[in-house]
């Protein structure tokens, strides 16, 4: 997969949404089948039937080069959007078993996967488009740049020293370049925005990166089951079962959570990158370290994004590190999705009143 194959991809399908109201079509027929099949109520199917098909029909994926098709056909586009969609509906509304709801249902799935196919194509082209920086970002083709916003509990309120954050971040990057053996002298800061929220944006390597952005998605993940942890035992306290054995065991099981998880994810990420460093105590104890501040980064508020500038392909079309490019968006599209689980949590009234 070629990241400007991807782009494209993710173009053509915001493009397609936003183009004669689709989302708005899609809604509304969705609506008027869950009111005719579900309901049973007499309202007319034709009008909203034909006004999509008619959308849908237009968008032509023929045209798109191949690699893009294949793209969106990893993705499942096609069901969504082309002409393809549309047998995808008349075949379920024109089943020769024809069921009311279980029609309604089909529908429904549809029209969650056409928003999911939306949502995941807005997710993407982020990470394809560069930051707003003063200065145009002088990347290298084999970079990537990574953007922290120090939000919240790392506020430029509590850390006015610029350069103290700018050198804790070089010792995070010489971590991960440790498993991957790449040098990180040329990681280097491209832009700095000194008023709050405090705003840097780091050029690095891209296997620097992967192993990076890894970090990040595990602490996430660990950060919302910690969370999930706190607020089963919230609803115990509420609904009167919670007694001192069953107090203490929540406060052990949230107490070692937070003791495994540096060591864990760092472990695990130095396995996933490169197993043979897991003999090496220099990159354990440094990548240990870099996840504890990765850590307490996020759960003070913290954010993180990431672009990639685009490849220069070589005479057979392939980009050099393009693997870990891959890697890379994958991983920060399934980021976007922790941040805003572990936000909605974050949101529960109490959920960190156990916090020392």
């Amino acid at each position: 997969m070629k990241v400007s194959e991807l782009k494209t991809a993710a173009q053509f399908v915001t493009a397609s949404f936003g183009k004669n109201r689709l989302q708005n079509i899609y809604k509304e027929f969705h609506l008027a089948v869950e009111n005719i099949l579900r309901n049973k109520q007499a309202e007319p199917l034709e009008t909203q039937k034909e006004q999509l098909y008619a959308v849908l029909s237009a968008i032509d994926l023929s045209v798109l080069p191949i690699g893009v098709v294949k793209i969106l056909e990893a993705y499942d586009a096609p069901t969504y959007l082309g002409i393809g969609a549309v047998r995808h509906l008349e075949g379920i509304l024109r089943d020769e078993h024809f069921d009311p709801i279980t029609a309604a249902d089909k529908v429904k799935l549809h029209f969650e996967g056409a928003q999911k196919l939306q949502q995941t194509a807005a997710k993407i082209t982020p990470l394809l488009t560069p930051f707003k920086s003063d200065d145009p970002l002088d990347i290298e083709p084999e970079e990537a740049v990574i953007q922290l916003s120090f939000e919240n509990g790392v506020s430029v309120d509590k850390f006015i020293d610029l350069d103290a954050w700018t050198h804790k971040w070089a010792i995070i990057l010489r971590a991960f370049g440790l498993i991957s053996g790449e040098p990180v002298d040329t990681a280097r800061v491209v832009y700095a925005q000194k008023a709050s929220p405090l705003v840097l944006e780091i050029a690095a390597a891209v296997a620097v990166v992967v192993p990076l952005a890894k970090s990040f998605t595990y602490v996430l993940d660990r950060t919302e089951q910690l969370l999930k942890i706190k607020k089963l035992h919230l609803e115990t306290k509420q609904l009167g079962l919670q007694n001192e054995n069953l107090e203490q065991e929540f406060e052990s099981e949230i107490e070692k959570h937070k003791e495994n998880t540096a060591d864990e994810i760092s472990k695990q990420v130095i396995k996933e990158s490169n197993e043979q460093k897991l003999n090496d105590n220099e990159t354990l104890t440094a990548v240990r370290q870099a996840v504890s501040t990765i850590y307490g980064y996020i759960e003070n508020g913290g954010k993180v994004d990431c672009y990639l500038p685009p490849a220069i392909e070589d005479v057979d079309g392939e980009t050099e590190n393009q693997e870990e490019r891959s890697e890379i968006l994958s991983t920060f599209l399934r980021l976007r999705e922790l941040e805003h689980d572990v936000e909605e949590l974050k949101q529960l009234p109490n959920i960190n009143d156990n916090d020392n």
